[in-house]
């Protein structure tokens, strides 16, 4: 992260290396379970719904 920076100008060493692919894939574990979750929550407002309309009429 710090070479992005700019902080750093001297070549990537492992730890740089472990740095980036652990950010990189907390990025895609996180992004991928915030699409689970809202395909999860339409799913349901959506039975919810389904489940109400006798009820409203």
């Amino acid at each position: 992260m710090n070479l992005l920076a700019g902080k750093k100008e001297q070549i990537l060493t492992e730890d740089d290396i472990k740095e980036y692919l652990t950010n990189g894939f907390n990025f895609d574990h996180l992004n991928r379970n915030c699409c689970m979750d809202t395909n999860v929550t339409l799913k349901i407002a959506k039975a919810m719904l389904n489940s109400t309309k006798g009820i409203l009429r």
